[in-house]
């Protein structure tokens, strides 16, 4: 028969490892989803790492979660913008650590350099437009996600999020001057 002191070492490795567990599975994910958010790599670590803490927090009730990744995703997106909404984060901060949304196919030097220029123009675009658009968009290509994860992730209706892509795209062109999000 075990102890009580050995029933809560069982228990408290069970919680170690299943937030290694989350960590190891969501962790980039997370820290790149508050990034889209903050455009500050630092603040998105910490938001990171305060997720991680809430999963920790939350370990007892992970039975009733039917989906991880939208619950961490939500969880995520709403410490990001609680962040927004109490810091003095009112300026575009571009970091060199941005993974790139495109990848260069041709390796010489001159096409690297303007896909680099396209791929910089496009990724300034995408933080330029408010923050509805730019969810969806980063949502939606960067994570390859669909409408319907979409909206369950960030509480709207499914046409919402169709009309928010559409919009942004919009956007983005005309930000990009005319120029096509398939185009580049």
């Amino acid at each position: 028969m075990l102890t009580d002191y050995q029933n809560d070492d069982i228990h408290e490795s069970a919680r170690e490892e299943w937030l290694r567990e989350i960590a190891n599975t969501y962790g980039d994910q997370i820290t790149k989803l508050a990034y889209s958010y903050l455009k500050d790599w630092n603040q998105a670590q910490d938001v990171a790492q305060d997720v991680l803490l809430t999963c920790f927090k939350n370990y007892e009730d992970r039975l009733a979660i039917t989906s991880y990744k939208a619950w961490i995703y939500r969880v995520t997106i709403n410490r990001s913008k609680d962040i927004l909404k109490s810091s003095f984060l009112k300026k575009v901060v571009l970091s060199n650590g941005l993974v790139k949304l495109i990848h260069a196919i041709d390796h010489r030097p001159e096409v690297v350099a303007l896909r680099n220029e396209e791929n910089n123009q496009l990724i300034e675009a995408v933080f330029a437009l408010p923050i509805k658009y730019r969810e969806v968009i980063l949502l939606y290509y960067y994570e390859e996600m669909d409408t319907k994860g979409i909206s369950e992730i960030i509480r709207i209706n499914e046409n919402t999020v169709r009309t928010r892509l559409r919009r942004g795209r919009g956007r983005l062109g005309e930000l990009l001057k005319g120029e096509s999000l398939y185009e580049l």
